[in-house]
């Protein structure tokens, strides 16, 4: 066997049968929830609990993450939008009409990822238009996490019932 082959037999491009692909489906859930608006939820959490210079810091860290989300102009978010939504069509029409496995799997993690970044805005925009702070802030954060928690295991877990027939139909 040559190096070519062991090294794409160890890869694996049939995505669901894959370790790599269950490894990256869990680190794209991992920082997907990490974080909520760019601050890391342990810091908020941190913040909340010794409150003074690390509260203003928080609070700080967070206003800076909400003005660079949106200090981008607008045609340049249209264009993002454009391709993200672009790229996630080319998916699913090569997933669903033509059942190529790598476009299904990447479909799996891309399309529900998609709407936790429309949360992250989602939830840029409350604290823009209302200004949360200290234990509101948190709320938010808390509310924020627990939604893509929730997501997260609605995903992974259609994700693997998807992985788990595509694996018994091929006889793997």
């Amino acid at each position: 066997m040559s190096l070519y082959q062991t090294i794409f037999e160890w890869i694996d491009i049939r995505s669901f049968s894959s370790i790599w692909y269950w490894l990256v489906l869990a680190c794209a859930w991992t920082a997907a929830s990490y974080q909520v608006v760019g601050v890391p939820f342990g810091f908020a959490y941190l913040a909340t609990q010794k409150g003074g210079e690390t509260l203003a810091d928080f609070e700080a860290w967070v206003g800076i993450n909400v003005r660079r989300m949106f200090s981008l102009p607008l045609l340049a978010e249209l264009i993002l939008f454009a391709l993200w939504t672009s790229v996630l069509s080319v998916l699913f029409v090569l997933a669903v009409f033509f059942g190529f496995e790598f476009a299904q799997a990447s479909f799996l993690i891309a399309f529900p990822i998609s709407f936790v970044v429309l949360l992250n805005i989602n939830t840029a925009m409350i604290i823009r238009r209302d200004a949360p702070s200290g234990e509101a802030l948190y709320a938010l954060f808390k509310r924020h996490k627990i939604i893509v928690q929730i997501f997260a295991m609605v995903s992974v877990f259609a994700t693997a019932l998807w992985g788990m027939y595509q694996n018994i139909s091929a006889g793997i």
